[in-house]
Formats: structure tokens, C-alpha cells, sequence
């Protein structure tokens, strides 16, 4: 079974206080509005994350890396795979601005 693991840079991506828009400020912004809707959130990120020991490698390419697709939130995970290894790279919500995506995701490629 393939394992994974995060990238550094992947960890700033559910740290609030870069102010960006990340997976932890999405999840607090469910809490305050629906009830268990932020655990929902994370569950479903984390599912998407338990697919790819099955089925990494086989998403499409996207500045330089694989790229898994969230389906019930605008979310992307962009990784690599290295043998046995899932490395994440990234955690990016959708909505934020193309150019903003592209910088978090620069030297990838």
C-alpha cells in the first residue's frame, strides 16, 4: 500500500494566519455556519487523500503536478507520486485567483 505524507509547504496550507484562503479557515467558517459541516469538510478532504493510496497517478497534470479534486468542495490537492511515496505538495482552494494558484504552486514544474 502506497503511503503519504505532506510536503512543509503543504502544512502552511491549513495554517490560518498566512492569509490565505486554506482548508483550516474553511473548516471554521463551517463550524460558525452549519452544524458539523466543518467536520464534513475535513472528512471529505481527508477521503480524497485516503483515494490516492489507491488510485494516485492517475489525475490529471497541473503546473508540474498531479492534481485531486475535491467533489464536494472547491478544493484541489496537488501532489507527486515517487514510487510507494504520495507527497502533497498543496492544499488550494479553488476560489481564490488563478495567478494566486499559480505563484503558491511555482517551481513544481
Amino acid at each position: 500500500m502506497r503511503r503519504s505524507g505532506f510536503r512543509p509547504a503543504a502544512h502552511e496550507d491549513s495554517d490560518p494566519a498566512r492569509g490565505r484562503k486554506r482548508p483550516r479557515q474553511g473548516c471554521r467558517l463551517l463550524r460558525r455556519t452549519a452544524d458539523g459541516a466543518g467536520e464534513y469538510f475535513i472528512a471529505c478532504l481527508a477521503a480524497v487523500i485516503e483515494a490516492l493510496k489507491i488510485h494516485a497517478g492517475v489525475h490529471e497534470r497541473q503546473h508540474g503536478l498531479l492534481r485531486a479534486l475535491s467533489k464536494r468542495f472547491p478544493f484541489g490537492i496537488f501532489y507527486e507520486l515517487t514510487g510507494t511515496t504520495i507527497e502533497i505538495f498543496a492544499v488550494l482552494d479553488w476560489r481564490q485567483d488563478p495567478e494566486a494558484i499559480e505563484s503558491r504552486l511555482r517551481g513544481y514544474e
